[in-house]
Formats: C-alpha cells, structure tokens, sequence
C-alpha cells in the first residue's frame, strides 16, 4: 500500500515535470525565433556604427586638410601683411617729391613683389558680409552666499512615484524587437 502511494505521487510528480518540461521548450522555441532577428538587428547595428566612425574619420581628414590650407594661407597674409606694412614705413620716411602742376607724367614708383601678390589675393577675397550688431551687455555679478542662501532655503520637489510591477516567479521576462512587437 505505501509502495503505491509513492508509486502514484512519483507518477503526478513526473506529469507535472513533463508539463513544466512542455512548457519551457515552447518558449526556448519561441526565443530561438526571436535570436534570429535579435542578431540581424545586431548586425545592422555594427555596420551602421562602422559607417558612422568611417564618416568621423573622413571628417576629421578632411577638417585636418583645410585647417593644413587655412594655416599657409594665414601665414601667407600675414607675410603680406608685413610686406605692406614695410613699403607703407618706407613711403612715409621718404621725403616728400617736389609739387608738379602734370601729375599725369609722374613717374610712379614700381610696387614690390609682394604687395602686388597682396593685392592679387585682396581682390581674389569675396567681399565679406557686414558684421552684425553686438548684443547689449549683460550685467555679471559675482556669486555670493547671500544670493545663494533663498535657492538653498527651498524645498525639493518630490519625484512622481513609479509604479512598483513586481516579476512573477514562472514569468520569463518578455522581449521586446526592433518592430516594437513580442516574439509569439
């Protein structure tokens, strides 16, 4: 009699294993279903990172190139520059040519190399936009205790309660794809 007791208690104890058995190959099909596309979503998610840093890199080469070119061009106008400033001393410590009544037949003075490349590149420029109206100026003061003593007086706003969902113990937690949708 006891041994029959047992037998049929090993018996509904194996039927419930089997069911739970049952129940948990459904669902590792339902997630190998769901993986194939966790993965392809994965895939895409490591090209599209590939070509992002691909662009940055791009970007940066190519930033790198025109600050190389804005550099030479910077110091190439700033030897102008010099240049210009040099025959502007030179003119201004030469004494003053006598007064002629035929300015036309004057004989004028034959610029050097380097402002007539000054004036090459000036005249090459785009015309450069008029430059905006500043702001109006901001009063600035300095921080104090004072000041700061209203802000620490307040109250904190208490956060919105969230709301507590606890996981049940049989439930496997449910995934969530690309397309927003459960894998079935």
């Amino acid at each position: 009699m006891i041994y029959t007791a047992l037998d049929v208690g090993l018996v509904a104890m194996l039927a419930l294993v089997t069911v739970y058995a049952a129940v948990l190959h459904r669902e590792l099909r339902r997630f190998r279903g769901a993986n194939a596309e966790y993965i392809a979503v994965l895939a895409q998610t490591s090209r599209a990172v590939e070509s992002v840093e691909g662009a940055v890199r791009g970007i940066q080469d190519d930033a790198g190139s025109v600050l190389v070119a804005l550099g030479e061009q910077i110091d190439r106008a700033n030897m102008l520059l010099g240049a210009l400033k040099d025959e502007h001393r030179a003119r201004a410590a030469a004494p003053a040519p006598e007064a002629r009544t035929d300015t036309r037949s004057a004989p004028r003075p034959e610029p050097k190399p380097e402002v007539k490349a000054a004036a090459r590149v000036a005249a090459a420029l785009p015309k450069a936009a008029p430059l905006p109206e500043p702001a109006p100026a901001r009063k600035v003061t300095a921080w104090t205790p004072e000041r700061a003593a209203p802000a620490a007086a307040r109250e904190p706003e208490p956060a919105p309660a969230a709301p507590v969902r606890a996981a049940k113990a049989h439930q496997w937690p449910t995934v969530r794809l690309a397309s927003g949708a459960t894998p079935a």
